[in-house]
Parts: C-alpha cells; sequence; structure tokens
C-alpha cells in the first residue's frame, strides 16, 4: 500500500505487506494516516487492502472522496465501493483470458511450438463510470 501527498505524486509511505488482507490493510492505512494527515491518495496492490484503507478513512472522520483510493482486482466489494463514491477506481485483471491464454502458451510450449516470451491478458480501469459492468 501505497500513499501520496499534496499535488504532485510523492511517496509517503509503503506499509509491511499486508498479504491482500483487509485488516492488515486497515492497520497499514491507518499508521499512514496517522503519520501523514494530509495523504491525499492511497493505492493498494489488491482488493482487501484497498477495503481495509476505506475503512480506515472513514475510522479517522475522513468524508468520501477526500482521499483517493484506487486498488487492484475489482473485487465485488471494491466494485460496491466505486460505485458508492468511496473508492475512486481499480485496476481489473480477467481470471478466465489468464487461464485460458495458460493453458494455451502451456499447450504449445508441451508440443514445441513457439510460444511468446511475455503474454498479455490485459487489465481494465474500473470507474463509477462503468463499475456497473462488472457486477
Amino acid at each position: 500500500m501505497l500513499a501520496t501527498l499534496g499535488t504532485a505524486a510523492t511517496v509517503v509511505g509503503n506499509s509491511p505487506a499486508t498479504d491482500c488482507d483487509e485488516t492488515k490493510g486497515l492497520n497499514a492505512a491507518g499508521d499512514l494516516l496517522t503519520a501523514n494527515p494530509d495523504i491525499t491518495a492511497i493505492y493498494s496492490a489488491c482488493g482487501p487492502p484497498a477495503i481495509g484503507a476505506l475503512q480506515a478513512i472513514k475510522n479517522a472522520g475522513i468524508a468520501d472522496g477526500k482521499i483517493t483510493v484506487v486498488g487492484f482486482d475489482a473485487s465485488p466489494d471494491e466494485i460496491k465501493a466505486i460505485l458508492a463514491g468511496s473508492e475512486a477506481a481499480s485496476v481489473a485483471q480477467f481470471p478466465a483470458k489468464m487461464g485460458s491464454l495458460g493453458l494455451e502458451t502451456a499447450w504449445k510450449a508441451a508440443t514445441g511450438q513457439t510460444v511468446e516470451k511475455s503474454v498479455d491478458t490485459g487489465t481494465q480501469m474500473v470507474t463509477k463510470d462503468n463499475a456497473a459492468t462488472f457486477k
């Protein structure tokens, strides 16, 4: 989990590993908020800690939207938070595409076919404008 402060993106903290755990995200964000009360944004590398960060913000008495929270995974709870206006965005991955392209690539490799060094399965930024399509 990272946080930024002010108008320029300045990293003011890098929390210990949250292990994609909501409670660890809550605690990490709470510590960041205590140490840096002027934080304007928090980024979480997975969904549950982003939800924890939203709870830490609420616990601190900070209004929804005052701190921009962006997560990763576009989990169902994140989609609800985005639609409610408390989370700004989340990066969605496509697990079915990961699975199908992974199997296809493994098959090609196993049968001696040429495979790409990197297989892009894509991502999409989920915001209030398109969050309903991710329900």
